[in-house]
């Protein structure tokens, strides 16, 4: 079985990236390999203006890679947006389940978190749905977590991971 990877969308400022930064902790302290895939669709900049990695990019050069003790970040330039299935095939093999903040159209087990049940629909259709993390209730089918106990999440996360690492090791 591949590596698990589940995306957790919904609304902007619905707490998606605290919600992984809890989640992501606890993961590790079962023992597993974790990436996480962020989409940032309006852009970003990773490098402050100035240092020697910005001028290398400013200069033109298709890819800088930064390393230093415990960490390397490749940047590379792209004529266009990468293709979600690339970026998730090249850390496939270096870890044990895949986070994926975003990316609300991909085809994924998606994890929605919710600010609260007013406001738009789900942003995708409800049978991709594997949980909702939302504080109040909420008339869906996939089941419910609360915001607070991110346990119950964790855990139904590591059993997905479990049942992929056991796949992996018969193999």
């Amino acid at each position: 079985m591949p590596v698990p990877i589940v995306s957790f969308v919904g609304y902007s400022g619905s707490g998606k990236t605290s919600l992984l930064e809890r989640i992501v902790p606890k993961l590790k302290q079962a023992g597993l390999r974790v990436a996480v895939v962020k989409h940032a669709a309006h852009g970003f900049s990773m490098d402050s203006p100035g240092t020697d990695s910005w001028r290398h990019c400013e200069a033109g050069s298709d890819i800088v890679v930064l390393t230093s003790p415990g960490r390397v970040v490749t940047m590379e330039s792209t004529p266009q947006e990468p293709d979600l299935g690339a970026v998730l095939e090249s850390v496939t093999s270096k870890v044990d389940i895949i986070l994926v903040e975003g990316y609300k159209k991909a085809r994924l087990p998606k994890v929605e978190v919710r600010a609260s049940r007013r406001g738009p629909g789900l942003p995708c259709p409800e049978e991709e749905l594997i949980a909702i993390v939302t504080g109040e209730a909420f008339p869906a089918k996939p089941p419910r977590f609360n915001p607070e106990d991110v346990e119950s999440l964790v855990r139904r996360l590591r059993d997905m991971a479990a049942s992929s690492v056991s796949r992996k090791e018969m193999k």
